[in-house]
Formats: C-alpha cells, sequence, structure tokens
C-alpha cells in the first residue's frame, strides 16, 4: 500500500479466466529426474566441504586421521595413498559423511572383567596412548577447532554462493508489471477536494509515467510525498472508466503564526553564548 497523507494506493489484478484459472488449478506434484539429481549433487557439495573442513583443520595441527568417508552404508569406492594413513572411501547412502580419528584401545579392561576386546579396525586403534598426535591428547582449544571447522566451512561457502550469484546474476528487485491503482481516499484530503476516486489507476505524476520508472510504486511515493512536503502543486494522470483525466491536486498551504504563538515565541529565552 502506498500512503502518502492524502491517498491509499493498492494493487489492481486482472481477474483469472476460466482457462487459466482450471490451469492454475492443475497441481504440479513430480519433479523433473534433472532437479531430483540437482538436489543429491547440491547435498553431496554441502557434505564434502563440511568434512572438508573438519579434514583440513586436524591436517593443519598435524593430528592423525584414519578415514575421511562421505556417505554412510557399504563402501563402494575405497582408496588410499601409498604408504599413507588415511583411507577415502565413498560409501552407498548419501545422507552423511564422517572424518574418523585414531584412539587408543585399552584392551586390559577387557581382559581383567573376562571379557574379549574388539577386533581393532586397520589404522583406527593405536598401541601408544600418550602419543601426541592423537585427537583426544590434544589441547580442549584444538579439539574444538577441529570440530567448528565443518560449520565454518559450510559459512564460508554459503557466503561465497551468496557474492557470487550476486556479482554474476545480480539482485533480485521488485518490479511492477500492473499500474497502481487508489483503493481509498481519505474524506476531507486535498486528494478528494481534486476529484480523485477509489479505483482510479494512476498513471503519471507531474507527467512522469509510473511504469516507466525502475520502481513505480517508490517513484509514485517519492513524487507526492515531496511534493506535499514543499506545499507545491502537483497532477496527477489517472485512468477512469477508460478516460484519461489530468487532476491538479495542491496540497494546504502552511498555517501562518498566530498572534499568541508569535508572543510565546519571543518571549522564549534565547541561548546563552
Amino acid at each position: 500500500m502506498l500512503a502518502s497523507g492524502m491517498l491509499v494506493c493498492g494493487w489492481q489484478q486482472a481477474p483469472l479466466t476460466a482457462r487459466s484459472r482450471s490451469r492454475a488449478s492443475t497441481p504440479q506434484c513430480s519433479a523433473p529426474l534433472w532437479a531430483e539429481a540437482a538436489g543429491v549433487a547440491v547435498l553431496g557439495s554441502v557434505i564434502v566441504v563440511h568434512e572438508a573442513g573438519h579434514f583440513a583443520a586436524a591436517r593443519l595441527q598435524r593430528m592423525r586421521i584414519s578415514e575421511f568417508s562421505i556417505g554412510f552404508g557399504p563402501a563402494v569406492l575405497e582408496t588410499k595413498r601409498p604408504g599413507g594413513a588415511v583411507r577415502y572411501v565413498l560409501r552407498l547412502l548419501p545422507i552423511g559423511g564422517f572424518v574418523s580419528f585414531p584412539r587408543y584401545l585399552n584392551t586390559t579392561k577387557f581382559t581383567e572383567r573376562g571379557m574379549s576386546p574388539p577386533t581393532p579396525q586397520e589404522g583406527a586403534e593405536v598401541a601408544d596412548p600418550d602419543d601426541p598426535d592423537l585427537l583426544e591428547n590434544r589441547p580442549a582449544l584444538q579439539q574444538a577447532a577441529v570440530i567448528s571447522a565443518g560449520v565454518i566451512a559450510n559459512l564460508v561457502l554459503a557466503w561465497a554462493c551468496l557474492f557470487t550469484s550476486a556479482a554474476t546474476v545480480g539482485v533480485p528487485s521488485l518490479s511492477l508489471s500492473a499500474p497502481l491503482a487508489v483503493s481509498r481516499v481519505l474524506e476531507g484530503s486535498t486528494a478528494a477536494a481534486a476529484g480523485l476516486q477509489s479505483a482510479d489507476v494512476l498513471i503519471a505524476i507531474d507527467g512522469r509515467v509510473l511504469l516507466e520508472q525502475p520502481d513505480p510504486l517508490q517513484a509514485a511515493s517519492r513524487s507526492i510525498g515531496a511534493a506535499t512536503a514543499a506545499h507545491r502543486p502537483f497532477t496527477a494522470t489517472v485512468e477512469r472508466a477508460g478516460e484519461r483525466l489530468l487532476l491538479p491536486i495542491a496540497p494546504p498551504a502552511p498555517q501562518p503564526l498566530t498572534p499568541r504563538d508569535a508572543s510565546s515565541s519571543s518571549s522564549s529565552p534565547s541561548p546563552s553564548k
């Protein structure tokens, strides 16, 4: 809505025809295959960036890593660098991922309780509990850096996508394709005295065609507001019943000071220098 102190403008929308109404009521439930594939690709990218954040933070602090995995479930692809300790795994279900770190497995506790220790996974357990490169032996601040690195990586990715979109595509803005219509005219206002009526369509203000402006609503608001603030008459071109009318609108002149107001202003103490 556009409120200028004299009139309130709103949207005027064309009614739906029977053909367009039936077309709009038809549900569109199925998505194309490429859209589903794109969704999986976007989800996979977010997961990779998230886990890469954990991985990079641990690598920069020279911590021991046993596995970098994308997905859950059985492994589909698996590789390992010659002489390296990290397994890179792509799993069946692309709904997450993880970075696993070696840990110390105390088999003595299991033996004392008459329990058989769990089978150690390749590269997952170490024998030295004092290994300084274990995640659990690092200071709390370094552990927190590894844990929070995934979220930080996703935030960086989001800002990079927003910046790239704004730099290449641009920032979307509101553009009107329908003319502005007067929804209500305040009784006793200057607009009512000028002959403006409800359902009048605003075409131009002072000869400035609104639909030719980047933002017609803002252009009308600024033009009317500036003229009202300066107490300057302006013209409004409107369309009514298929006929265009030019309505001169004169905002009320400022009220002169009364003798009482003048005496009160003159008797007010002047600021000391």
